[in-house]
C-alpha cells in the first residue's frame, strides 16, 4: 500500500473530518474500515497491511472539500507570494480571463480529494501548482491556444504535481542532498500524477498525456523517458516551460528569467520560448530601465568584483574536469557527464570560455545589459554544477562505488562551491 499517500491522509484526519462513505475493503474483499468510521492516523498500520479493492480516495468524504470557487480564489490570492508572476500575468494579459478559465476545471469528488489534501499537507506544492496553472495559462494566451486548449492548459497546471502526494515529503525539503532511491521517486511521480488521471474518465487523454511529460525535454534530455521533440505533446511544452518559469522566478528578476530560458532553449520548445522572451522585452520587464539609461554603461565595481569569483570558480571546476576525462572515467556517471556537457555548451553558446571564464566576463566591463545576461548565466551554472555534484556524490555514498579521483574532483568542487550557497 501507499504509505505516504496514507499518511497524509490519515495525518489529515486528525485535524478534520476524513469520513469512509462505504465499506473500505481489501483486494481479498476483507472489511478494513466500516462506513461511517472517521479516519485518522489509529487506521494507517492496518491500511499498510492490506492492498486495497480500489483507491482509498474513491470512498471517502473529506469535510471543507476545495470547490472550483476556492481554488480560483487560492489561485488569485498566491500572486501575493509571486511578484514576478503577478507582475508577467498583468502586463501581458487580462488576471480576469486568465481566471475565468479556472471556472472550468473538472473536478471531481476524487480530484478535489487530492487537492484538499496537497494543501493541507503540502502547501508549498499546492501554491506551485496554481502558479503552474496560471503561468500555463499565461503562455497558452500568448501562443493563442485554442479556447479548449486553454481550459486543457488550466487543468493540467493544477493537477501535474498529483503524484507528490504520493512519494517521500522530505524530498521537498531543498536543504538536503537526495539519495539515489529518492530520486527515482522524483523521476516517478509524473508517470503516478499520469496514472492518477488515465482512470478519471471525465479528463480527456490530452491532461494526463500533458502531465506525463512535464518535465521532459526536446533534446531527450528529461524524465521519465527521455522523449525527444517529435514524441511531444505542445500541451507537455507548455507546461515543462511553465515549470521551469516558475522555479526559475522564486530565484531571481525577470531579467534572470529571460537569461536562463535563453540558454535552455535546446531543451525547450525554441518557439514558444522566443514568443515569451519577446513578449517580456516587449513589456520592458528585464528591469534594466531606471539602472540603464544608455546602451554602454560601465560594470560597478562591486558585482564586477563578485562575478569575477564565480568565473573563477566555474573553470578551476572545468579544469579540473577535463583533467578526469582525459584519465578516464571507468564507471556509468551518464547523469553527470550529460549535465557537465550540457554547460559546456550553454556557456559556449553565451560567447563564454569555461576554461578562462573571467577573461571572457572581462569583456563587458563597459557593457552593463551584456554584463547582468553573463552573471545571470554564471549564477544559474554555479547552481547546476552544485546540484549535480551532490547527486553524484550522494548516489556513489549509497551504491558503495569507490573512485578516488571522481571524488576528489566532488569534494574539490564542493569545497569551492561554498562561498556561492546563496545560488545553490
Amino acid at each position: 500500500m501507499d504509505r505516504y499517500f496514507l499518511e497524509h491522509l490519515t495525518q489529515l484526519g486528525e485535524v478534520q473530518s476524513v469520513r469512509a462513505f462505504e465499506d473500505i475493503k481489501s483486494a481479498q474483499g476483507i472489511k478494513l474500515i466500516a462506513r461511517g468510521t472517521e479516519i485518522n492516523r489509529s487506521h494507517l498500520e492496518r491500511l499498510l497491511q492490506h492492498k486495497l479493492l480500489k483507491p482509498i480516495d474513491n470512498s471517502l468524504i473529506i469535510a471543507d472539500q476545495l470547490s472550483v470557487t476556492q481554488l480560483k480564489y487560492y489561485a488569485l490570492k498566491s500572486l501575493d507570494d509571486s511578484p514576478n508572476l503577478r507582475l508577467l500575468i498583468h502586463g501581458l494579459s487580462d488576471i480576469s480571463m486568465i481566471m475565468d478559465y479556472f471556472s472550468s476545471l473538472l473536478l471531481s469528488r476524487f480530484l478535489a480529494n487530492k487537492m484538499t489534501i496537497m494543501q493541507k499537507c503540502l502547501p508549498n506544492q499546492f501554491t506551485h501548482s496554481l502558479w503552474v496553472a496560471l503561468m500555463n495559462l499565461l503562455i497558452g494566451n500568448i501562443c493563442r491556444m485554442s479556447l479548449t486548449d486553454m481550459h486543457y492548459l488550466a487543468s493540467i497546471g493544477l493537477f501535474h504535481d498529483l503524484g507528490t502526494l504520493h512519494i517521500d515529503p522530505h524530498i521537498f525539503d531543498e536543504s538536503k542532498c537526495l539519495s539515489f532511491m529518492q530520486w527515482k521517486q522524483v523521476y516517478a511521480h509524473p508517470i503516478i500524477g499520469c496514472l492518477i488521471l488515465k482512470e478519471q474518465q471525465e479528463l480527456p487523454p490530452a491532461i494526463s498525456r500533458a502531465v506525463l511529460e512535464h518535465h521532459e525535454r526536446i533534446d531527450g534530455s528529461g524524465y521519465p523517458r527521455q522523449l525527444k521533440a517529435p514524441h511531444l505533446s505542445r500541451l507537455g511544452r507548455i507546461t515543462a516551460i511553465a515549470e521551469t518559469i516558475m522555479g526559475i522566478s522564486r530565484k531571481g528578476s525577470c531579467e534572470y528569467l529571460i537569461t536562463i530560458l535563453k540558454s535552455d532553449i535546446n531543451k525547450l520548445d525554441k518557439e514558444i520560448v522566443e514568443l515569451l522572451c519577446h513578449a517580456f522585452y516587449q513589456i520592458n520587464l528585464i528591469g534594466l530601465a531606471g539602472r540603464i539609461h544608455h546602451t554602454f554603461s560601465p560594470v560597478p565595481m562591486n558585482e564586477m568584483k563578485q562575478t569575477l569569483k564565480m568565473a573563477e570558480t566555474i573553470s578551476l571546476i572545468f579544469v579540473g574536469w577535463d583533467s578526469l576525462l582525459n584519465e578516464g572515467l571507468q564507471q556509468n556517471f551518464d547523469q553527470l557527464i550529460n549535465t557537465i556537457d550540457d554547460l559546456h555548451h550553454i556557456l559556449d553558446r553565451a560567447g563564454i570560455s569555461v576554461l578562462d571564464t573571467t577573461t571572457s566576463v572581462r569583456q563587458y566591463e563597459q557593457d552593463l545589459p551584456a554584463f547582468i545576461e553573463a552573471s545571470m548565466l554564471l549564477r544559474e551554472t554555479i547552481y547546476h554544477l552544485n546540484r549535480i555534484i551532490r547527486i553524484t556524490s550522494r548516489s556513489m555514498i549509497d551504491q558503495s562505488i569507490s573512485y578516488p579521483g571522481l571524488t576528489d574532483w566532488l569534494q574539490n568542487s564542493l569545497q569551492r562551491l561554498t562561498l556561492f550557497n546563496e545560488y545553490s
